[in-house]
């Protein structure tokens, strides 16, 4: 027979229930949890942003210094080439550089820079100390007017150098020029395509002789070249030799470096070309922020090629044909501020000469970062 329970037991049991205790799972956090919670958060967070900003001003500064260097790097090259060659005239360059009688020129003016100039080398220092504007007359000689500066284009307290050689075409005559004002003439060549125009200034060259003039034409059929030397372009129509097959045409360059303002702003290392009428401007390094030149001249009497005394100032040197080395000093900047604090050097010396001060150089307070760039450079035609 089925009992019924009684009643009063089922709500004692119910009773029972509501009584246990809760399960541990199901109890929240307190505040005192909370609180030590969110200060370990904050504390792991500012530990990860830490990191992360030091990482990214190390990147930074690393990255900065790389451009430094590459920059460094690829400017003293190009000055380091024209110098090497600076004064090449072919088979002749020793030649002229012992006899100048022996180069001829008939190229009208300006002279001053499309002359050829034995020496091959020129320097111009900057000495202006007070109320100073960027005018030409500020360095020691004053900058020369051929190259079309303007005032404040070349930067105040750099130094300027020009350097003028014959750029090989790797071509001979095809004939003489046999009466001495005849046409020159060439074989046309791949090597020489779109390299020689009309107001260019060449130079024709065995090794006994040399002769400049400005070019009046210059013919574009196929097979030979005919290069006139007409006197609407030069003082006359002779040459100063005759020439024959053997004798080489090269291409009269002359360049300046100087650091000037570049497209983005910054200070960059420039080169000032003229091989015609008009000067052409090109913008080469970024970053450079100061140049400076010693010249290293060969006083000794048996002239070994050897420096025997570096001038600090262009205008000191006494021979420039003597002039067997140059010392050039850069600093170079990044682009960009590469690090939290500022530049901790308030002084750079430039070449390296730690006795003298006229290299020294203070640069403006920034979060840039500069290194130093100097090399001592051979003059190969001496």
């Amino acid at each position: 027979m089925m009992q019924i329970a009684p009643l009063y037991s089922n709500q004692r049991n119910s009773a029972a229930v509501n009584a246990a205790p809760a399960r541990p799972g199901m109890q929240g956090f307190s505040i005192v949890e909370l609180m030590v919670a969110l200060v370990i958060g904050l504390i792991i967070t500012a530990a990860v942003v830490k990191i992360f900003t030091m990482s990214k001003a190390t990147y930074g500064l690393e990255e900065g210094l790389a451009r430094v260097q590459e920059n460094g790097r690829f400017a003293m090259e190009f000055l380091s080439r024209d110098i090497r060659m600076a004064g090449y005239s072919g088979c002749n360059s020793k030649l002229a550089l012992t006899d100048p009688s022996e180069v001829g020129n008939i190229a009208k003016p300006p002279t001053s820079a499309i002359s050829f100039n034995p020496n091959g080398i020129a320097g111009y220092t900057y000495t202006c100390i007070s109320a100073c504007t960027g005018a030409l007359t500020e360095w020691t000689p004053a900058l020369p007017a051929d190259y079309n500066f303007a005032a404040g284009e070349v930067k105040q307290g750099t130094d300027v150098i020009v350097m003028q050689s014959a750029s090989s075409l790797s071509t001979n005559l095809t004939g003489n020029t046999t009466p001495d004002n005849a046409n020159i003439q060439i074989l046309n060549t791949a090597a020489i395509a779109g390299q020689i125009q009309a107001d260019d200034i060449v130079m024709v060259s065995d090794c006994k002789n040399a002769d400049i003039f400005r070019a009046s034409s210059v013919s574009n059929g196929a097979g030979t070249i005919t290069i006139a030397h007409a006197n609407n372009v030069n003082t006359g129509t002779t040459l100063t030799h005759y020439y024959g097959n053997n004798a080489e045409l090269m291409k009269l360059v002359s360049s300046a470096y100087y650091i000037g303002t570049g497209a983005s702003g910054q200070p960059a290392l420039f080169r000032k070309t003229l091989s015609g009428i008009t000067p052409i401007s090109q913008e080469l390094v970024e970053g450079v922020e100061m140049m400076k030149f010693v010249f290293g001249e060969d006083t000794t009497l048996n002239a070994d090629g050897t420096p025997s005394i570096y001038r600090n100032l262009a205008n000191n040197v006494g021979n420039w044909r003597r002039v067997v080395a140059v010392r050039v000093g850069m600093v170079v900047k990044s682009l960009s501020d590469a690090d939290q604090d500022t530049d901790p050097k308030t002084n750079y010396d430039v070449l390296g000469d730690t006795a003298a001060t006229y290299d020294n150089y203070a640069p403006p307070v920034d979060h840039r970062r500069r290194r130093v760039f100097n090399s001592t450079i051979q003059l190969r035609n001496r």
